[in-house]
C-alpha cells in the first residue's frame, strides 16, 4: 500500500535519450511548472528535478529522490526522446523504491497503454494532468471504483489495463497559479518560454498539439500574461523569451493588448514567436516589432497544393504570399518551416516548394523530415494501414535534439521512405539543397538590388563555404535551382 496521506511529491523532467546531446539553449519545462503550481495551490509540497538542464543521468536523479523520500514521484514524458529515458528512470526507481510512479505528458497521453504495461510504472494521466494528478494524490489509497472515478487515468487492476473517462481540460487558464520558478534552477536555464493559449481549432495531420490540449483555443489573460514576465524580469532579470503558442496570433485583439501592455513595461526584452501564415496583418506585426519581437515563425510545411491538401494544413499559396509580404513590409526578421517525407511525397511535390521559396524569395528557410508523432491523425492512418508499428520505432532516435553515434536524421529518413516516393538518402539531400537554394537565392536578389558591397560579400562568401564544405551538394543544389 501507498503511504495514507500524500502530501509531498517529486516531480521529474528525465534526461533524453543518452544518445542525444542536450540543445544550447534551454527553458524551464512548461508542463513541470504548471503541475507544480497546481500542487502547491492544493496543498502539497513539490520538488523538481530538471535531469536535462543539471546534466543528470538518471543514476543520480534515483539517488535523488531516495534522499529526499517523497510519497510520489511524478515523470514527464513529453517527446520521443524521453520516452526509454522515462521507461528506464522507473525500473530503477522500483528496484530501489517503493514509491508510487506516475507518468504524463504529450508522448505519455498517445503512449498511455503501453506504457501502463510496463509493470514499473503504476499511473499514466493523460492530457493536461493539473487537475487529475491532484485528484490522484488525493485519493492514492482510494478503491478501484474510485479510482476509475478520476478523469484520464489510466493504471492496472492485475493483468487489466482501467482507462478512466478522457481528460478533464483546465478551462479557466488563469485558476493555474504562476509558476513556481523558485522551485527550478533558473540561473542554469539561458532562455524563457509562456504559452498564452491552448488547444488548436485546426486539422494538421501531423501535429500533436490536440492529443493534450484539445480542439479549440483557451487564452490566459493579458494581465495574467504580463505577471507572470514580471516574474521572471523582476526576480531573474532579462533574457530572450519565447512565445511556445501554437500560433501566437491567433486573436490579433489579445496580441494588440498584449503588446501594447509590453512596450509600457519597457523592459527591452527579445523574444520570439510562431504563427501561421493566415493569420497576419501589417498592424499587428508592426506592434510586435516594437514589443521586441525578433522573429516570427511560419509553418509554410510545402509549396505543393496537393501535399498542403493532404496534411489538411488549411492553408494556401496566395496566403503564404500575403503574410510573407506584409512581414517584409513590417521590416519584421522571418523564418519558414518545410516538411519533406508526407504521404504521397515525390520529388516533383518537393520541386514544388523549392519554387515557392525562389518565386517569393523567402529569405530563411529549414526543412524537417515528416515523423509520425504518437497520436496525430498521420501516425493513426500508417497504424491503420500497417505501415507503422510504435512497438518496433526505436523513440531515441525518432526525433533526435542533436545525435552522438549517428547523421542526424537518418533515422526519420529510413522511416519516411515506407510511405513516400522517396528513398532515404534522396529525402535527406533534399532538404540539404532547399536550404541552399533559399540561400543562393537570396544572394542573386541582392545583386539586383543596390545594397551595401560587405553585404553582398558576406553572402558571396557564406555561399563559397557552402561549396568547399560539400561541392557535389552545392553543384547538385545549383543546378536544381536553374531547373525549377
Amino acid at each position: 500500500m501507498y503511504a495514507k496521506k500524500v502530501d509531498n511529491i517529486t516531480l521529474v523532467y528525465p534526461p533524453y535519450a543518452q544518445r542525444v546531446v542536450s540543445p544550447p539553449t534551454i527553458s524551464p519545462p512548461m508542463g513541470l511548472c504548471s503541475l507544480a503550481a497546481s500542487l502547491l495551490k492544493g496543498g502539497f509540497k513539490v520538488k523538481i528535478i530538471d535531469a536535462n538542464v543539471e546534466h543528470l543521468d538518471n543514476k543520480e536523479v534515483v539517488r535523488r529522490i531516495k534522499e529526499d523520500r517523497p510519497q510520489a514521484i511524478g515523470i514527464s514524458c513529453i517527446f520521443t526522446a524521453t520516452y526509454n529515458s522515462t521507461k528506464d528512470l522507473a525500473a530503477q526507481l522500483k528496484k530501489e523504491t517503493d514509491i508510487p510512479i506516475i507518468v504524463g505528458g504529450n508522448q505519455a497521453t498517445a503512449m498511455s497503454r503501453h506504457l501502463i504495461e510496463d509493470e514499473n510504472i503504476d499511473f499514466v494521466i493523460k492530457g493536461e494532468g493539473e487537475i487529475s494528478l491532484v485528484n490522484l494524490l488525493n485519493n492514492l489509497n482510494a478503491s478501484i471504483e474510485e479510482l476509475k472515478k478520476i478523469r484520464a487515468l489510466v493504471f492496472r487492476q492485475g493483468k487489466e489495463i482501467i482507462s478512466s473517462p478522457e481528460q478533464e481540460y483546465v478551462r479557466q487558464l488563469d485558476e493555474i497559479p504562476l509558476p513556481p520558478y523558485q522551485l527550478f534552477p533558473m540561473q542554469r536555464y539561458s532562455e524563457y518560454n509562456i504559452s498564452c493559449s491552448r488547444g488548436c481549432p485546426f486539422d494538421c495531420t501531423f501535429c500533436a498539439s490536440k492529443v493534450v490540449f484539445g480542439r479549440g483555443i483557451r487564452l490566459r489573460s493579458v494581465d495574467n500574461v504580463i505577471a507572470e514576465l514580471e516574474l521572471l524580469v523582476s526576480r531573474y532579470g532579462i533574457k530572450p523569451l519565447v512565445f511556445y503558442d501554437d500560433f501566437f496570433t491567433a486573436n490579433r485583439a489579445y496580441v494588440n493588448e498584449l503588446m501594447d501592455k509590453m512596450i509600457a513595461k519597457k523592459w527591452d526584452l527579445k523574444w520570439r514567436c510562431a504563427t501561421r501564415v493566415n493569420l497576419t496583418s501589417t498592424n499587428v506585426i508592426s506592434k510586435m516589432k516594437e514589443a521586441g519581437c525578433q522573429l516570427i515563425k511560419y509553418g509554410v510545411e510545402s509549396g505543393s497544393p496537393d501535399i498542403l491538401n493532404t496534411i489538411k494544413k488549411g492553408i494556401a499559396r496566395p496566403e503564404i504570399k500575403r503574410a510573407l509580404e506584409v512581414t517584409k513590409a513590417a521590416r519584421m526578421p522571418y523564418s519558414t518551416f518545410f516538411m519533406i517525407g508526407n504521404r504521397g511525397e515525390n520529388l516533383e511535390t518537393v520541386k514544388e516548394s523549392f519554387r515557392l521559396i525562389k518565386e517569393l524569395d523567402i529569405e530563411q528557410a529549414s526543412f524537417a523530415i515528416t515523423v509520425p508523432l504518437p497520436g496525430t491523425e498521420l501516425a493513426q492512418s500508417l497504424i491503420k494501414d500497417g505501415i507503422l508499428d510504435y512497438r518496433t520505432i526505436d523513440w531515441d532516435l525518432l526525433l533526435p535534439l542533436h545525435l552522438i553515434d549517428r547523421e542526424y536524421e537518418k533515422y526519420s529518413a529510413d522511416l519516411a521512405q515506407k510511405w513516400c516516393q522517396l528513398t532515404p538518402a534522396k529525402i535527406l539531400e533534399l532538404g540539404k539543397i532547399g536550404a541552399l537554394i533559399c540561400k543562393m537565392n537570396i544572394f542573386l536578389k541582392t545583386l539586383e538590388k543596390k545594397v551595401k558591397r560587405q553585404d553582398a560579400l558576406a553572402q558571396f562568401f557564406a555561399l563559397a563555404k557552402e561549396f568547399f564544405k560539400n561541392p557535389v551538394l552545392f553543384v547538385k543544389a545549383a543546378g536544381m535551382y536553374t531547373s525549377i
